[in-house]
């Protein structure tokens, strides 16, 4: 073989091994951008990276709820998700939490069990290079890298702003909300109201009081309404629950219809409600969709990437953080079938059920007396114990035995 022929075939080697070089690191660097098969956006770089979800408490349907999608939504991009729930304790959410840092968890997603106890989260987290997303609720006292949720001021707004236009700017205002300390955003969403309200000068905040059943709500309501006038009336309640106790109270006082009833948490009763005018708004706090985008804020920022929508706006104290709002849709009868029925929470029939009795007290049931360990022990010697046997009656004599005696008769002499 002569000597240009084989500088040829060496020019040529060379130009294959290039190109093969060539579609080899694009390929690779495809797949670390993201661009591979079924990366979804978020790509290799995702895969096997751990991710921390940690709730205040997991013993309601939204808590498992939110769980699921979250959960669901990493694994999508090859991330793994680390589950804790802190049983609404303080120190317990915070060892759980040193231990998920500990486990190698990139970014930590936190719904605080009180936002007021959130520095030593934040600066466990800023040591370790641990990114911090505050779930559903604003830290107060410190500033993480993100918030996901609803603004509490903006749905108070909402809430507000039905109520004032529905009574004039004029009247009464009752408050019901939970006792539970964990309830934090409906704390912040009275707050908020509050704040509004204390502008109008025509309006009078005859109640706000806590409770936790939809009967007890039921009782405040009837305390309320004899300080009342019989003027304009709203009842602005944090939760599903509490909306229905007071809608039950105005049935029975022959008010519905007369008085403002909003209410928050998307319960089909309060739906049925608001499709037969007794109640006439509803907060529908979109538990899905903001875990879901908590789950999205956590694969970019595993990324190095700002999630998309984070809005620079301050959502706690220490400066704020910056925010990615999950708005709460508001439903009234306007919007009750595209919201509810379109959105398939509830089918039409569901919603427009049969109207509900009205109770004729609001008094809730009182449960059975327990009886002490003595009368139980009582109670079962006595249905154990054999009752006392009658003596047998003497039986009736059988015609054999009835028989006469025979005679004795008299001896012969011989």
């Amino acid at each position: 073989m002569n000597a240009p022929s084989t500088q040829r075939l060496t020019r040529l080697g060379v130009a294959v091994l290039v190109v093969a070089a060539v579609v080899f690191l694009g390929y690779k660097l495809s797949h670390r951008l993201g661009g591979g098969a079924g990366s979804g956006g978020h790509g290799e770089q995702a895969q096997g990276e751990i991710i921390g979800f940690v709730l205040a408490s997991s013993d309601n349907f939204e808590s498992k709820d939110a769980r699921a999608v979250f959960e669901k939504r990493v694994a999508e991009h090859g991330a793994k998700m680390a589950f804790a729930s802190a049983n609404n304790r303080e120190q317990e959410q915070y060892a759980k939490f040193e231990t998920l840092v500990n486990a190698g968890a990139k970014v930590i997603v936190l719904q605080a069990v009180r936002p007021a106890f959130t520095i030593p989260f934040v600066e466990l987290a800023k040591k370790n290079k641990v990114k911090l997303i505050a779930f559903e609720r604003a830290f107060t006292d410190s500033t993480p890298d993100l918030f996901v949720g609803a603004d509490p001021k903006e749905a108070a707004s909402f809430v507000t702003t039905a109520a004032l236009a529905s009574m004039g700017n004029k009247g009464d205002v009752i408050f019901l909300r939970s006792s539970n300390p964990a309830a934090i955003p409906e704390v912040q969403l009275v707050d908020a109201s509050l704040e509004i309200l204390q502008k109008e000068n025509g309006i009078k905040v005859v109640m706000n009081e806590a409770t936790d059943s939809s009967a007890g709500a039921e009782t405040l309501v009837d305390k309320a309404l004899k300080t009342t006038h019989g003027g304009p009336l709203a009842v602005i309640a944090t939760s599903s629950g509490l909306a229905e106790g007071a809608v039950r109270a105005l049935e029975r006082n022959k008010m519905t219809g007369r008085a403002f009833v909003a209410g928050a948490g998307g319960a089909l009763v309060e739906f049925q409600n608001i499709a037969h005018g007794k109640q006439q708004l509803e907060l529908l706090y979109q538990g899905r969709t903001t875990a879901m985008a908590a789950a999205d804020a956590a694969l970019s920022m595993i990324l190095g990437k700002t999630p998309e929508g984070v809005q620079a706006v301050a959502a706690g104290g220490g400066g704020g953080a910056p925010i990615l709002r999950v708005p709460a849709v508001v439903v009234d009868k306007t919007n009750l079938e595209s919201e509810v029925v379109g959105k398939g929470l509830y089918t039409s029939i569901e919603v427009k059920g049969e109207d509900r009795p009205v109770p004729t007290s609001a008094e809730p049931i009182k449960p059975i007396a327990l009886r002490t360990k003595a009368e139980l022990e009582k109670e079962k010697a006595a249905s154990t114990t054999k009752p006392a046997s009658k003596p047998a009656a003497p039986k009736a004599a059988s015609p054999k035995q009835a028989r006469p005696a025979k005679k004795a008769q008299p001896k012969t002499a011989r």
